[in-house]
Order: structure tokens, then sequence, then C-alpha cells
């Protein structure tokens, strides 16, 4: 009896220490699943990738990388300083901005259609 008290016990503790920890990192913003823990020499497509985020040594993580988001929400990373990774950021931008460009238009000719009338 004592030794089931006991492990419910400890067991109880090791939970809510577990729980802590996670709670603490989430608050931080900076989870595991958040972090590169290394990166990749191989060239990523551009066609699979719909954007990326820039992971700083220090913030939670341990290294400096580009994380790269695809199509299919996976995790790619890759070095920073690697001219093929700054070339496919670049590239991923310059896609952005013309999604967003044609909006733009549409909307100021709507709004001179209003003005107008």
């Amino acid at each position: 009896m004592k030794s089931t008290v006991f492990s419910t016990v400890a067991l109880l503790f090791i939970i809510s220490a577990t729980l802590r920890s996670v709670s603490q990192a989430s608050e931080n913003g900076n989870t595991s699943e958040d972090c590169c823990l290394s990166t990749g020499d191989k060239l990523i497509p551009s066609k699979i990738v719909k954007g990326y985020k820039i992971q700083l040594a220090g913030n939670g993580c341990r290294i400096h990388a580009i994380m790269f988001l695809t199509k299919h929400s996976k995790h790619l990373c890759a070095p920073p300083d690697a001219k093929w990774v700054t070339a496919l950021m670049h590239k991923v931008d310059m896609r952005k901005k013309q999604k967003t460009q044609p909006r733009r238009k549409q909307r100021r000719a709507q709004n001179k259609g209003k003005r107008r009338a």
C-alpha cells in the first residue's frame, strides 16, 4: 500500500514538473518544434516553398538558421549564409510581393470608380 502511494505521488510530481517546463517554454514562444537543430546543404526547390522564418541563435534555439515552410507544411532548415539560401529567400519575397500588387491595383481602380460616381 505504501509503495503504491509513493509511486502515485512520484508520478504526479514528474507530471507537474513536465507540464511546468512545457508551459514556460510556450510562454517564451520557443518550443523544440519551432527550432532547427541542424541545417542541410541540399538545395530546396523554390516551387515547393511557401514561406520562411529566420531563426536566431540565443532566442531559445541553439543555431542561426533559415526555416523554410513547404506547401505540404514541412519545415526544412538551411544555413543562413549560403548564397542559394539568400537567393531562395529573395525569390519567395518577390513571389509574395507579386501576389499582393494586383490586389492593390484592383482596389485603386475600384476607389477611382467610386470617386467619379
